[in-house]
């Protein structure tokens, strides 16, 4: 470059620059690429966690069936033991009349209107403690009560016995028409209560309690005439005789007004009772029982018979023993694949055992037991 006389050659500075640079302030991290899920990848994840939704809910519902499952069973044993223990405990003492049996001695009936068997004026004897109703294979029975549906095809029971709460008679009656005195203040009787007294040798009476008073610690039963048909028993009774409440007890499977069906045990010795009283175990689909006869009086059963039989042959005095079935369903439907077939009856009394299917899935099972009449023996 070429400069002229009186000219300066200015030069820009190398230290200033002779512009503004812009200054960009980076507060963050330093951004980097990112990229979404292919669809591979997601039907992948949808898939597992399906299955694994789909294995805890097998669990799940197979859990919740094992658990019903269980639950029907055990209803159905509890159910059977007490229905088994209550029929077992009337029939081992069938026939007991305070502190003898009806093989000894024939009480005589004074009680006015009594229950079935009983006849007021007559004696009570051993055939009339036990008795049966055999239906058939779908027969029903005309002696249900008006508010129950008798379960075709199952069978009735009937049994007569003295409690097994026996009191001593304290003082010796004056003469056979004065009250009797047991030394305890309550001793579960009521007015119009069926009541057996012995002396414990050869004389019983069957008479309806007029009064039961109770005076401090002793109970006085009277039995005059408005309850009986005479008030006058058949002996004035000495201290030590035995007196208790007789018993009626009638067992048949019904259904009540809202379709549940139960074993009933229905107490024809005090008629007031409440019905809801009456049911011993829900779930009972059937009852069966066959009567062991001793035709020769040696003391063993020849063959196990029908009520039928038995009532056919008159040798109810001669029933010593009792093989009562019973066959209980859950509460729960759909509990097995398939209608179950259980082997368990003997309609026709020829001692094969027929087949019948159950009507539904409900889980069902069949127990039976053998009971000897304590009172029977000779």
């Amino acid at each position: 470059m070429t400069v002229g006389p009186g000219e300066v050659l200015m030069r820009a500075s190398p230290c200033k620059p002779s512009f503004e640079p812009r200054t960009t302030l980076v507060t963050g991290p330093r951004a980097v690429d990112q990229s979404g899920l292919s669809l591979i990848e997601l039907i992948i994840g949808l898939s597992l966690g399906l299955v694994m939704v789909l294995a805890m809910g097998y669990l799940y519902v197979h859990g919740r069936q094992g658990y019903r499952l269980n639950d029907n069973l055990a209803r159905i044993q509890e159910n059977a033991r007490i229905a088994l223990e209550t029929i077992g405990r009337d029939v081992r003492m069938t026939g007991f009349i305070a502190c003898s049996s009806l093989n000894h001695t024939q009480p005589r009936v004074l009680a006015q209107t009594p229950p079935s068997p009983l006849t007021a004026g007559g004696l009570l004897s051993a055939a009339d403690s036990l008795s049966g109703v055999d239906t058939g294979a779908s027969g029903t029975w005309a002696g249900i009560p008006a508010s129950l549906s008798h379960v075709p095809g199952t069978d009735v029971l009937l049994v007569a016995r003295a409690s097994e709460q026996i009191w001593v008679i304290e003082a010796a009656m004056a003469h056979a028409g004065a009250v009797l005195t047991v030394g305890h203040a309550d001793i579960g009787l009521q007015t119009n209560d069926l009541v057996v007294v012995s002396d414990c040798m050869h004389t019983a009476d069957l008479f309806r309690a007029s009064t039961v008073a109770t005076s401090g610690g002793t109970t006085t039963i009277g039995h005059d005439a408005t309850a009986n048909v005479s008030a006058n028993l058949s002996r004035d009774y000495p201290a030590g005789s035995r007196l208790g409440a007789f018993q009626i007890w009638q067992y048949f499977v019904a259904r009540d007004t809202s379709g549940q069906i139960a074993l009933y045990r229905r107490p024809l010795h005090r008629p007031a009772t409440p019905q809801a009283d009456w049911v011993v175990a829900d779930g009972i689909a059937d009852l069966q029982i066959h009567y062991g006869v001793d035709a020769d009086g040696d003391g063993r059963v020849e063959a196990f018979r029908t009520a039928t039989q038995v009532t056919t042959a008159g040798a109810w005095a001669r029933v010593i023993a009792l093989r009562v079935t019973l066959v209980l369903a859950g509460p729960d439907d759909h509990q097995v694949a398939s209608p179950q077939t259980l082997v368990y009856r003997d309609d026709d009394g020829d001692g094969e055992l027929e087949a019948k299917t159950m009507p539904d899935r409900r889980l069902y099972q069949m127990f039976s037991t053998t009971i000897s009449l304590r009172n029977r023996s000779a």
